[in-house]
């Protein structure tokens, strides 16, 4: 409201805003300024709904609140173990001086700095709320989850050389053998715990759930303290509560864990917030444990129970999760200790406040000045920054108020690995002068200058850390590194997405999944002068026997048959009307063996003999010999013309099945040729039309027949394979513009943008604007007829058109063939055209050694890395070029990292093995083509290049201990490994994603450093793959995994989970 919503003038047209709250107290002393103060702050009127309430009674259900008592915990439990864990790692001098522990410790330390007490307070939180066994499992679950984090980041052992964390590794495998004596104690799977390890306020709690309809249940828990919700969520199997399925949900800490039985203190990460909630929605949980976060902001099912096992501490704490039991006839428990405690007092001054704040908010109330309001709900100055970034093309604005989030939201979309903590802008205060610097990741490609910002003269700490902010987000937007909207990337859906050159894109929300369309009719009324085609006389010799063939009906009367079985004699089966040409008849051979050799035969005999119809047993055989199918690709391609219209093959059909008729070969031969004829005239019409309008005359007419044919149609070809190439290079190209127009943009941004422009929304949109679909032949190759329209014929604007239904994805199939049929035809230059022409994203139609400036030469310059030059087979002219590419982002200490790079060369990778495959294997199938791709490029693949023949491990420039490591445990893999072995065993391998993007970061490189010479980086692919193409092909059998995908796939199963 402040930084938009004030700077409309009054008396222009400002948006309505209906704003809904449960408890709208900022001031509990007085609400009545408290309301006044919003009033003020969004120039609003409170109401509260009074006339309806009682309607609105009817239909909700508020659960009462309801306490139970427990009794107070005991300081001593004589039953429990001794010496519990805490004495035990006391006394063998783990606590309080445990060097590795004390450096480790993932979680905020108290004021004095001691982690030892801060763990030690709550350590004893725990045992007081849950008993000494919870406390023991808090402490087991928390050491053990942050020294393996330890381990994972201690340098890795080389044989022969020194350790350098020798001393640390002893600290940790000691702490973890002592640990590892209680392992089985503290499993969450196992006999019920007695009731002396556990508190009376954790008894009282399995009590009420004990007493829950399983079959109904569903239910929220809330705690204060994270480890006590985390620790409930462990001793739950415990407790001797069949059905219950429980999961722990808390907030974001400094440090956080993705697995919920090893968060301990730690947070916990948005994807394990994100999958419990899922499961708690779905059923696969049924209670979740949880602090202050699911009190409000998450959606919820419907809770049948809700218990406060700590008390609300504020008025919307104690509304907020009340509201969570909405179930009709649910419950909502306080638990509170027995006796007069400030606990129980608070509750009860919460339960009153309730309702006065109804009855004051329902009050019609005098309104005080604005001045009048108390020195406490006074607004900071720093909240109304004077200074102001407006952007007049879109009337977006910045504050400095709104400059840290949107700096963070830009380095959250920067891509990590697990290697790589997630980047963050570094802020530096001076506490004397308020001045403030931020530093920004040198993971964001940019400027080394721009990655340094200062504030202005500020009064408080905070406005030079806005200010700081405010000025780097300002220098950010003179790069582009935000766009108009002051935005790293903008997301939306439908008609708000832009694409890389800024164009909106068509809205395709009346496009159906199957369109009704108008096609382009090669023949119209082919007796009129106005048809588009027109046919050439010519004579036919025997016309009369031709004419008596084709009005003359099939015949079952077998004694007309010539006893010299004339070669004219077409033979059928009843029900079909597939022809045979009868070769003799077999009197030496049974009908019902024949028959039951074929199964199709099979069926027809059951199907008479169901309805009274027996095969005689003494029923002729007739042998004859099939007549081919013959398709348009006859006339396209000579080399595939067959030599004969007849089958080399016979077959043996039962006269009691059978029908035929006289027709001569010329007859046969007219008939059969006819109909594919006219099928590949109609799209030669049709391609040359679409080639007019898009004027690319010299586009292969035969290619561009072949992307415009369906698979519907039926042919021996369609536009699968080339949709397959072309989607490739719509990728590359885009990926190229997209890399060169935004600089400053990182691989996150690029990905976002590159995917708005290749999408198959944005496909759709742009092939319809062009109308597409009228260009497409979906007819089926058939030989019943000749002519492929029908009476749905029309005459539009001089143009004869066809009613014809097509799929949607037609569409943008098509495009993308359209672009692979352009790049067979005329390589880089002519594809470049035919893409811009269809509206795509792909910079224009020059190539790219003309478009783009060239790299500069670095004579002075020696190379870093002469080994990783000559292995690659390409020396480089930028030299800085190569030291970018093998940049790990969790370096802090050079250049840019290699993500732009890898970004380039991920689409150059994929391109040139879809092309090495296309051109090497012609009768390939699109998924063939994909998976042998897929095998090429997946990441074991690149990793063992990577380390086998390029070494690129032992170059990379990393800041991560752990990343070091398994690069050099990967390596030693690989090392014992030929490259046929490891293609066999892709799906069962595993290697760090950084070395297959280092890889395709070099490929990236020589890209750039050749000035954008397709040929040279082709040939660099090409030498690092010439083991892997020489063995990959497209008719390897597919990897388990894939088959397994793919049979849960026809089984109609949306969702898979591997654990």
């Amino acid at each position: 409201m402040k930084n938009h919503y004030h700077t409309i003038p009054r008396g222009q047209s400002r948006p309505k805003i209906l704003g809904l709250t449960a408890s709208p107290i900022f001031n509990p002393k007085n609400p009545v300024k408290a309301l006044q103060e919003i009033e003020k702050l969004t120039d609003c009127k409170v109401f509260v709904v009074r006339q309806y309430a009682d309607e609105l009674a009817k239909h909700t259900f508020r659960a009462m609140a309801r306490i139970i008592d427990y009794p107070r915990t005991p300081s001593h439990f004589p039953s429990y173990i001794s010496p519990n864990l805490w004495e035990e790692l006391e006394q063998k001098g783990v606590f309080p001086h445990c060097k590795v522990l004390a450096d480790h410790m993932p979680f905020n330390q108290n004021a004095s700095g001691d982690w030892y007490s801060t763990l030690k307070s709550r350590y004893d939180s725990t045992v007081r709320a849950l008993g000494p066994f919870a406390g023991d499992l808090f402490l087991f679950v928390h050491i053990t989850s942050s020294l393996q984090s330890v381990k994972e980041d201690l340098a890795p052992l080389y044989p022969g050389l020194e350790d350098p964390d020798a001393e640390k590794r002893q600290g940790v495998e000691k702490v973890l053998a002592l640990l590892d004596v209680h392992k089985a104690r503290f499993s969450t799977e196992g006999e019920a715990l007695p009731h002396g390890w556990i508190s009376p306020k954790l008894l009282a709690l399995r009590n009420l759930l004990q007493k829950q309809d399983i079959n109904t249940f569903r239910g929220m828990v809330f705690a204060a303290e994270r480890q006590i919700a985390t620790t409930i969520s462990l001793l739950i199997p415990r407790l001797g509560l069949p059905g219950i399925k429980v999961g722990p949900l808390v907030g974001h800490g400094q440090k956080v864990c993705s697995e919920p039985t090893q968060i301990g203190m730690k947070g916990m990460s948005f994807r394990a917030q994100e999958n419990i909630v899922e499961d708690f929605r779905r059923g696969r949980l049924n209670l979740l444990i949880a602090t202050s976060v699911a009190e409000e902001g998450l959606d919820f099912p419907l809770c049948s129970f809700v218990c406060r096992f700590d008390p609300p501490k504020t008025l919307p704490q104690y509304i907020q999760s009340r509201g969570r039991a909405r179930q009709a006839g649910s419950s909502f428990i306080i638990m509170l200790e027995e006796g007069p405690t400030p606990e129980r007092g608070k509750v009860e001054m919460l339960q009153i406040g309730e309702g006065l704040a109804k009855n004051i908010y329902g009050q019609k109330m005098d309104r005080l000045e604005d001045n009048s309001l108390d020195d406490d709900l006074a607004v900071d100055v720093d909240d109304f920054p004077e200074d102001r970034l407006v952007i007049e093309k879109t009337g977006a604005s910045l504050t400095p108020a709104d400059a840290i989030s949107l700096l963070n939201n830009l380095c959250s979309l920067i891509p990590h690995d697990l290697h790589t903590r997630p980047l963050v802008p570094k802020y530096k205060i001076d506490p004397m002068t308020f001045r403030c610097e931020v530093i920004l990741p040198s993971a964001l490609p940019v400027p080394r200058d721009q990655l340094l910002y200062h504030s202005t003269p500020s009064r408080s700490k905070r406005a030079a850390k806005r200010s700081a902010a405010f000025n780097a987000v300002k220098g950010l937007y003179c790069l582009e590194v935000f766009d108009d909207y002051l935005l790293p990337i903008r997301r939306g859906k439908g008609d708000t997405v832009e694409d890389v050159d800024g164009k909106l894109p068509i809205d395709i929300s009346s496009i159906e999944p199957l369109m009704e369309v108008l096609v382009h009719d090669a023949w119209g009324d082919v007796w009129e002068s106005t048809s588009p085609l027109f046919f050439h006389t010519i004579s036919i010799a025997d016309w009369d026997a031709m004419n008596h063939s084709t009005c003359t009906p099939a015949s079952t009367n077998w004694r007309a048959i010539y006893p010299s079985e004339s070669p004219d004699i077409i033979i059928s089966l009843k029900n079909e009307s597939k022809p045979s040409r009868l070769v003799a008849s077999r009197p030496d051979l049974v009908a019902a063996e024949c028959v039951a050799k074929d199964p199709y035969l099979s069926k027809i005999v059951a199907y008479n003999t169901d309805r009274g119809i027996d095969l005689p047993e003494d029923d002729l055989v007739y042998q004859c010999r099939p007549l081919l199918q013959m398709t348009s690709t006859e006339f396209r391609d000579p080399n595939r013309q067959k030599s004969t219209l007849w089958s080399e093959q016979d077959i043996f059909l039962p006269q009691s099945l059978c029908r035929w008729m006289n027709m001569s070969h010329d007859t046969i031969s007219f008939f059969s040729l006819l109909p594919p004829l006219t099928h590949l005239l109609s799209s030669v019409y049709r391609a040359r039309i679409l080639l007019q309008k898009l004027k690319t005359p010299r586009l292969d007419l035969d290619r561009t027949i072949e992307a415009f044919t369906l698979p519907s149609a039926n042919a021996s070809f369609n536009n699968q394979r080339l949709e397959t190439l072309g989607d490739s290079f719509l990728k590359v190209a885009t990926t190229i513009h997209v890399y060169n127009r935004f600089p400053f943009k990182h691989e996150g941004q690029l990905s976002y943008l590159r995917q708005n422009s290749v999408c198959n929304r944005y496909l759709l949109g742009r092939g319809h604007v062009l109308d597409l679909p009228s260009f497409m032949t979906i007819e089926p190759n058939s030989q019943r007829t000749w002519r492929l329209t029908t009476k749905n014929t029309t005459r539009i604007q001089g143009e004869w058109l066809v009613k014809r239904t097509i799929p949607r994805r037609s569409v943008q199939d098509c495009m993308e063939a359209l672009i692979g049929a352009a790049w067979l035809s005329g390589g880089e230059v002519m594809a470049l055209d035919v893409g811009t022409k269809l509206g795509l994203c792909f910079g224009g139609i020059k190539s790219w050694q003309d478009r783009y400036t060239s790299v500069r030469m670095d004579v002075d310059q020696s190379s870093p890395f002469p080994a990783l030059e000559e292995s690659l087979g390409y020396q480089f002219k930028n030299k800085s070029l190569l030291v970018e590419a093998v940049t790990h982002p969790s370096f802090a200490h050079g250049g840019a990292s290699y993500q732009r790079l890898e970004f380039l060369g991920d689409a150059i990778l994929d391109f040139v093995t879809m092309d090495h495959f296309f051109n090497n294997y012609p009768t390939a199938t699109s998924a063939q083509l994909s998976r042998a791709r897929a095998r090429c490029v997946c990441n074991p693949t690149l990793a063992a290049i990577a380390t086998k023949k390029l070494a690129a491990h032992k170059v990379l420039f990393s800041d991560s201990i752990s990343l070091i490591k398994d690069m050099s445990e990967t390596a030693r893999m690989f090392a014992s490994m030929e490259f046929t072995e490891i293609v066999d065993d892709l799906w069962r391998l595993d290697a760090p994603k950084a070395l297959g993007d280092v890889v395709e970061a070099l490929l990236g490189a020589v890209f750039v450093d050749s000035n954008w010479e397709y040929s040279v980086v082709k040939r660099v692919v090409i030498h690092l793959l010439d083991e892997v193409l020489g063995y990959v092909h497209p008719d390897m059998p597919m990897d388990p995994t894939s088959e397994f995908l793919l049979w849960v796939a026809k089984r109609k199963c949306t969702e898979v989970t591997f654990r």
